[in-house]
């Protein structure tokens, strides 16, 4: 199935289904029609862009989600297909619960590859060393918070041979930072879409426990993707700026056709995202009927994760 994403113009458009497409039209009648089977998202940019209840519930069941933006073009609501997975009620049992072990072991790998990830992504010098020593070191749970130790590593060096001031990495912001944040933002609400359809909840998560986070679980998972947001950011940066333009949120949107390298395999970003979350179930399912003792150090490299070449 080709997955297509779509923006809405900033100007006024539009939006509405027919005949199982979802059609945008911009004020003059023109437009576009989208077969809804072949929809992943849709990612209204446009403060007037009218969308009914009947299109969303349409959108909804053939599984696609909806990003709002806001005015300053970042993603502020998403809405999520619930009638995503046969066995939901069993999945969500046995994301909940989960042993202790198995979580901590998951989250250590998880930090593992995403610190992997950051070293693939600089050029040979001490900060690349430091995260190639940091990623064997990263035990159960990551007690000592070497997540983050890689991380000032990591942000200290890596876009500042773009200006003269150097980098600080922020929630908010604006340049470059905007460019990111935007970037996890898209790759967020893939993965939360893709959680659902494997049959788990995105608030449940296996280190993330804000109660006030109801996507936990997909800021989870979304670690092992940031390193590849970095990269791409970086490669827009060097070429074309830091303005988060129109172009620049198009590149990012892009992203999720892009092909990745996991396992012996590679594919479109959008289907590693499922990938991995359809394997975090099955690791999910195996805890609840374990076969004898179970090794989960062992078992959580089954989670299917982008392949970065070692640094």
């Amino acid at each position: 199935m080709a997955y297509r994403s779509v923006i809405a113009a900033s100007s006024p458009s539009r939006i509405f289904t027919r005949q199982r497409h979802l059609c945008i039209e911009n004020e003059e009648g023109q437009g576009g029609r989208i077969p809804l089977e072949d929809l992943a998202f849709l990612i209204v940019e446009s403060r007037r862009a009218p969308l009914t209840s009947a299109s969303v519930d349409e959108l909804a069941g053939h599984g696609a989600a909806i990003i709002v933006c806001g005015p300053d073009h970042m993603p502020t609501a998403l809405t999520l297909p619930l009638s995503g997975h046969s066995t939901h009620t069993e999945r969500l049992r046995n994301q909940i619960a989960a042993p202790t072990a198995l979580k901590r072991q998951l989250w250590a790998f998880i930090v593992r590859t995403k610190i992997r990830g950051q070293a693939s992504n600089l050029e040979d010098g001490p900060a690349r060393i430091r995260l190639q020593r940091l990623i064997s070191e990263v035990r159960s749970g990551d007690p000592k918070n070497l997540e983050a130790q890689a991380a000032k590593a990591y942000w200290a060096v890596l876009f500042n041979e773009n200006d003269g001031n150097p980098f600080k990495r922020q929630r908010e912001g604006n340049g470059t930072n905007a460019l990111l944040n935007y970037g996890y933002a898209i790759i967020r609400a893939a993965v939360a879409r893709s959680l659902v359809g494997s049959g788990l909840n995105p608030a449940i998560g296996i280190h993330h426990s804000s109660r006030s986070n109801p996507f936990c679980l997909a800021d989870d998972l979304l670690e092992v993707f940031r390193p590849l947001v970095d990269r791409r950011v970086h490669q827009w940066v060097h070429k074309n700026g830091t303005d988060l333009t129109m172009e620049a949120r198009q590149h990012m949107v892009a992203f999720l056709a892009q092909p990745i390298p996991y396992g012996n395999e590679k594919g479109p970003l959008f289907h590693l995202i499922e990938q991995s979350t359809a394997s975090l179930a099955k690791l999910l399912d195996r805890a609840a009927h374990p076969n004898g003792k179970a090794r989960w150090e062992r078992a959580v490299t089954d989670l299917v994760v982008p392949h970065y070449d070692d640094p």
